[in-house]
């Protein structure tokens, strides 16, 4: 999806496990695509899940936002998820998991300079995330009307991040809601908290209120 350009998924998907998502992304006898994502794809009723090819998402300075997010990684394929340049993802109720990892290369999910969202009332995320540059935690909700998204007059919603998060990056947790971190952190910067709560169970996290 190019810069300013935008795709809008409209079938619903209710049950994110593999091959029951709209949007399945490299199939085994295919090669493993690169996604990239310059402008926005909204797909609020539909999950994005990954086919047994695995294939490599970099959202680049774009919007990416999905009910879930499921990459399956059964046959051994590389999995990389880069959000970069002020890119966002936004979650809704089916999170971002790993299914069937047991004979995955790699899985991998990194931010740098970009920031995850949410836009339902409690999201999670099992997988572990490196993190660099500035990256931003948003428990703000989004709304989506159309093609346009919003967090004007929305409530806070709950992120919860049970994956290992590590990095030397400057984070920020902004937005009313919770944000609530129970993985093996190891972070080398403090959090700064400019709205809603922190909770932690696990690892080593500074916060700077």
């Amino acid at each position: 999806v190019n810069a300013g350009g935008v795709l809008k998924v409209t079938g619903s998907n209710d049950n994110s496990s593999y091959k029951d998502g709209s949007l399945v992304v490299g199939e085994w006898n295919l090669a493993r695509p690169d996604v990239l994502i310059k402008g926005a794809l909204i797909a609020e009723q539909t999950s994005l899940v990954g086919g047994d090819a695995g294939f490599n998402l970099n959202i680049d300075g774009g919007t990416v936002l999905v009910k879930g997010y499921k990459t399956n990684a059964s046959k051994g394929q590389t999995l990389n998820t880069a959000i970069t340049n002020d890119g966002k993802l936004i979650l809704g109720s089916n999170g971002l998991t790993t299914a069937n990892t047991t004979h995955a290369a790699a899985v991998t999910t990194s931010v740098e300079n970009g920031t995850i969202g949410i836009y339902a009332d409690e999201v999670s995320i099992s997988r572990n995330i490196s993190l660099s540059g500035s990256v931003t935690f948003d428990t703000q909700k989004y709304a989506v009307d159309g093609t346009t998204l919003s967090q004007e007059g929305t409530q806070g919603g709950t992120l919860n991040i049970s994956g290992n998060l590590s990095g030397d990056a400057v984070i920020t947790k902004v937005g009313d809601g919770v944000l609530n971190l129970s993985g093996d952190n190891d972070i080398t910067h403090t959090i700064q908290l400019q709205g809603g709560s922190l909770a932690m169970n696990g690892g080593s996290v500074t916060v700077d209120e």
